[in-house]
């Protein structure tokens, strides 16, 4: 199998309006979503996403994240980790977490950066159906006010796995997200309403991944995702 990490995220709960840093719930319908992050060229991407798409014909969407990369011959896994480790790679031997985690960092900020510029494509691919329809209903719902919402990844300060389970071939992993962001929301004058372009908060985002082992393209699924 090739080294290539490739994710596909769903689930993501969404975040607006006039609240910035919420806690972010399961997706329940009354999620609101994160915006930008100046990270990775949306438009860029979403071409590799559909040539990805077109070459992979499984029935999820693909997204190639990393290049390829050599294993580590062992990789260093924190004690209350390895078991469900172990476990998953019976199932999947090509899987690790450093290619887990390298995909997800790149994820969580094409995700912020995307939704901000409103890459509609590049979202698509990103998310499931059902989120991306809650992403995009919050994109047009800005654009009917008259708001732009801006939000830059500064520093992505950490990256923690903190739990991982199998179980019927099912692998969750739990991730928190540290990074610190500027947000604002402008009129459409084009004055600052809300935040500031030199105010830096501090986030921490906590995401739930899934994937089931024996695909035969590793595609993650975002399955939830809160605020510590």
């Amino acid at each position: 199998m090739s080294d290539l990490e490739i994710f596909i995220f769903a689930g993501i709960a969404l975040f607006f309006a006039y609240k910035i840093w919420t806690v972010l719930g399961k997706t329940n319908g009354d999620e609101k979503a994160r915006a930008n992050g100046k990270i990775i060229d949306a438009n860029a991407y979403a071409e590799k996403l559909r040539t990805a798409a077109q070459t992979n014909k499984d029935d999820s969407k693909t997204v190639i994240l990393n290049p390829a990369q050599k294993d580590d011959v062992q990789e260093e896994i924190p004690a209350n980790l390895k078991t469900s480790v172990d476990d998953a790679k019976k199932i999947d031997p090509s899987f690790t977490l450093k290619k887990f985690k390298d995909g997800a960092v790149q994820a969580f900020e094409l995700v912020i950066e995307s939704f901000s510029k409103k890459k509609r494509d590049a979202l698509q691919f990103l998310l499931s159906d059902d989120v991306y329809a809650n992403f995009n209903n919050e994109i047009e719902k800005r654009d009917a006010q008259g708001l732009d919402a801006s939000t830059t990844v500064v520093a992505l300060d950490n990256a923690e796995i903190l739990e991982v389970e199998v179980k019927d071939n099912i692998c969750h992993i739990v991730v928190k997200f540290v990074s610190e962001q500027i947000h604002f929301i402008k009129n459409k004058a084009g004055e600052i309403i809300e935040g500031s372009k030199s105010q830096i908060d501090r986030v921490t985002d906590i995401w739930t991944f899934e994937r089931n082992l024996t695909s035969k393209k590793p595609n993650w699924t975002v399955v939830g995702i809160q605020s510590a």
